[in-house]
């Protein structure tokens, strides 16, 4: 899948370049957005400009990534978000 990331102070902001987001691109997505969560990244914001198409395991990634922030937030007290432009 291609998407490129970049840091601007604290938050790191994903541009996703594909039209579509779906099971058959999600996984490499999601891993490397997994690291970033691991390596304490605590604010993103998602561009999602150029999607035009997102099923289920698209949304599901973007959920988990969520979820990982929370727990993160939960253990180390400090406050992580995501928003989508």
């Amino acid at each position: 899948m291609e998407f490129n990331v970049s840091q601007e102070d604290e938050i790191t902001i994903i541009k996703f370049l594909v039209k579509k987001f779906t099971f058959n691109n999600s996984s490499e997505f999601r891993t490397k957005i997994d690291q970033l969560v691991e390596d304490n990244n605590r604010w993103f914001v998602f561009d999602l400009s150029e999607v035009e198409y997102m099923d289920s395991s698209g949304l599901g990634v973007l959920v988990t990534i969520f979820k990982k922030l929370k727990q993160k937030e939960n253990i180390f007290s400090d406050k992580r978000e995501m928003a989508f432009a």
